[in-house]
């Protein structure tokens, strides 16, 4: 059971349901201030189609990461993450906002090679949308 405005309630049947009704892809815009450190993430979010969609209709949990130059090893790679996709980290805190997440720590523009936005629909699936720095190796 699920509800797109808090009151009406609906059973949805699995089988009969097209993943792409639910497939919405958040565009980052990242903001930069002075010091050239990513201040803030900014995303538009659109269905399968193009349209302008609110996010908070088909998204229950989100997380942004950043892969970031110069770290050579997953294990290495600075993740900054905000959300609560899969695990509860010390350092993540839930989004509120899916249209503009503010930053938690702070990362150089100039080192973030991928910005990788995830998030889980109303019915449960994980999707996870990469977004390629142009001149950054693409080694991942």
């Amino acid at each position: 059971m699920f509800s797109l405005n808090g009151q009406t309630e609906y059973t949805v049947h699995y089988s009969n349901t097209n993943a792409r009704l639910y497939l919405v892809f958040g565009t980052p815009t990242l903001t930069v201030d002075e010091a050239g450190m990513v201040a803030r993430v900014d995303l538009i979010w659109k269905t399968f189609n193009g349209d302008l969609i609110d996010p908070a209709r088909l998204i229950n949990n989100m997380g942004i990461a950043f892969h970031q130059e110069g770290l050579s090893t997953p294990d290495q790679r600075a993740y900054v993450q905000w959300g609560t996709i899969d695990a509860v980290q010390p350092w993540m805190r839930e989004v509120k906002d899916f249209n503009r997440v503010e930053t938690l720590r702070p990362v150089k523009y100039g080192d973030v090679t991928q910005v990788m936005i995830g998030y889980v629909d109303i019915l449960g699936n994980k999707y996870m949308l990469r977004y390629d720095h142009p001149d950054a190796p693409n080694d991942y």
